[in-house]
């Protein structure tokens, strides 16, 4: 089960970088195209603020979201093992996980644009997009700073 969820979103992956000392710290072996594009996408002072405030108050909204929606996954994998559950039970518990999780990532997507639509200069928007999808690609669904974690978020062994 995955359980580092919010704080490891791809879609705050570039709030994430854009928050460290140095924008993009890149490995010598990173494409040209991805370091121009990381290098445009660099947010001013006063739009690392903004990020930064975007981020607190969406990890702030996410927490009991994130709570329900454990709480929806473990009550569903508890009647899953029941026997007595009926058909409309596993449907009815299938839904209130569905749409605790729909909850919970409708807030990573509205931080992801925000940080787009509201927070970066329009000019900045495209290079920040390809920024972060080759970051995806370069490295899973994981930022660099958890890239060792393994593909999934959990301990690597």
């Amino acid at each position: 089960m995955k359980t580092h969820s919010s704080s490891l979103s791809v879609s705050v992956f570039l709030a994430t970088l854009s928050l460290s000392g140095a924008f993009f710290p890149l490995a010598p072996s990173a494409s040209a195209d991805f370091r121009a594009d990381c290098a445009a996408a660099k947010p001013s002072d006063d739009e690392r603020k903004q990020i930064r405030d975007a981020r607190l108050e969406a990890e702030q909204e996410s927490i009991p979201l994130e709570a329900d929606l454990k709480a929806a996954r473990l009550s569903e994998k508890t009647l899953l093992s029941t026997a007595g559950a009926s058909f409309d039970d596993a449907q009815s518990a299938s839904a209130r996980t569905a749409d605790a999780f729909a909850k919970f990532s409708a807030v990573k997507t509205k931080l992801r644009n925000t940080i787009l639509y509201t927070i970066l200069a329009p000019e900045k928007r495209e290079a920040a997009e390809k920024c972060r999808e080759l970051s995806s690609r370069r490295h899973g669904r994981l930022g660099r700073r958890d890239a060792h974690r393994g593909a999934r978020g959990g301990d690597s062994g």
